[in-house]
């Protein structure tokens, strides 16, 4: 509903919005975006490691109709994938069902034997996976970067606390939902 209104009203509230509310929203944008961007990356490159599980995961179908039906299901829930690797990378514990994971180890569980499960990692993660705590602090300083490039002074404070609350409200709602 709020969307809704916003969209519609977007002219008449841009007249009553500070600017520095108004400076933030694009550079929350652009953090959220390369920030699902850097999880998708990571997700591909766990399938990619993984591909062998997939697949024999995908030969459970048994016959082209459930192999593809594999694959549609999988297809769909690669966005609740992508935002779990979201929520892994920014040092949170992502869950899927009874099984949980982060950077710095999970949670064994039963998992669905859904194809694009297979990036899930068995055990504990190696430290190199911790390395990918650096991802939301680079996000973070081109976030501000961003937000000191619109406006100057105590303004851009206010931008990018604006900026950094709605990327943050809006990456906390997703993974909830998800």
């Amino acid at each position: 509903v709020a969307i809704g209104l916003g969209v519609t009203q977007w002219s008449s509230l841009q007249k009553s919005v500070p600017s520095w509310v108004l400076g933030g929203i694009r550079p929350a944008r652009r953090a959220l975006t390369a920030l699902l961007g850097l999880g998708a990356l990571a997700v591909l490159v766990s399938l990619l490691f993984a591909w062998s599980t997939a697949g024999e995961l995908i030969e459970r179908g048994e016959g082209i109709v459930g192999m593809a039906g594999l694959t549609l299901l999988s297809i769909l829930y690669l966005p609740n994938v992508v935002i779990g690797a979201v929520v892994a990378m920014v040092g949170a514990t992502a869950r899927i069902g009874d099984a949980s994971v982060s950077l710095f180890g999970g949670v064994g569980g039963t998992l669905p034997p859904l194809p694009v499960l297979a990036v899930v990692p068995d055990g504990l993660s190696g430290g190199l996976w911790a390395v990918l705590l650096a991802v939301p602090f680079v996000v973070g300083v081109f976030l501000g970067r961003d937000c000191g490039r619109k406006v100057a002074g105590q303004e851009a404070l206010l931008t990018v606390l604006c900026a950094a609350a709605v990327a943050g409200f809006v990456a906390a709602f997703a993974g909830f939902e998800a």
